[in-house]
């Protein structure tokens, strides 16, 4: 309805960033950024885990591909890659809750929702993240970044990269 597009309009040019409309038949518009964003609102999804494996697998609607390699030439390998031997062994995927912290890749812990507002991941999207965790602990955010607690270093014996297909 007209008063529909006046609301979005409003939005798009005098709300803040992260402002949501809701509108009839679960439409949600977003500003993010520098964009407007419609979407159709999702049933809340039930927070599920997955253990860490090698291989090709689906990560919560996400492919990858995860591998061990002894190649030290990071310039020759795509996606992120880390310290295989330094990855606890309970480390489960999952999506982002409440107290999660990530040491960033080079020094610093921040909560991980102020992590993500500061690589602008949009919050439609921070929801679903797929996050490599050990407890609170974030180990590495998929697509994103790695934690500085599995940087490749002078003692890694073994790489593990992943990449998204």
């Amino acid at each position: 309805e007209q008063k529909h597009i006046a609301l979005i309009k409003t939005l798009a040019l005098e709300s803040e960033n992260g402002t949501r409309l809701n509108l009839p038949n679960k439409v949600i518009v977003s500003k993010e950024y520098d964009y407007i964003v419609l979407s159709i609102k999702k049933p809340k999804k039930e927070v599920a885990s997955k253990k860490f494996e090698l291989g090709k697998q689906n990560i919560f609607g996400n492919m990858v591909e995860i591998k061990k390699t002894k190649n030290t030439d990071l310039s020759k390998l795509s996606g992120l890659f880390f310290d295989y031997d330094k990855l606890p062994k309970n480390a489960v995927w999952r999506t982002k809750q409440t107290g999660d912290m990530f040491t960033k890749f080079c020094g610093g812990t921040k909560k991980l929702k102020d992590y993500l507002i500061d690589k602008k991941i949009p919050t439609r999207i921070r929801a679903e993240l797929p996050v490599l965790a050990d407890g609170n602990n974030i180990l590495l955010i998929l697509g994103v970044e790695i934690s500085d607690q599995l940087k490749v270093d002078e003692n890694t014996k073994t790489i593990c990269f992943m990449k998204q297909n």
